[in-house]
């Protein structure tokens, strides 16, 4: 089988894994933070790719225009989730 001309069998199985990636139609947050949710991409992320990828998402604008309490609302939205109560 070839992806974009290429053999998947002459590359290396995390090779292949790093270049595929999952796109649901509905939209899926975990809970903790939005920067948590973002980094669950890679989890080895720097602090400048994963602000890249919510530029890349067409995010960024929007999440730094939320006041700290909204971007750490996220934190409730799951049992057990690490963020203390959202407000403050």
């Amino acid at each position: 089988m070839c992806i974009d001309g290429q053999d998947v069998r002459s590359v290396t199985q995390a090779s292949l894994r790093t270049q595929i990636g999952i796109v649901p139609q509905e939209s899926l947050l975990f809970g903790g933070t939005i920067h948590e949710n973002i980094l669950f991409g890679r989890l080895d992320a720097t602090e400048a790719e994963i602000i890249e990828a919510a530029r890349a998402a067409n995010a960024h604008d929007f999440i730094t225009a939320l006041p700290m309490v909204m971007r750490r609302w996220w934190a409730n939205a799951a049992p057990g989730s690490a963020g203390g109560s959202g407000s403050g």
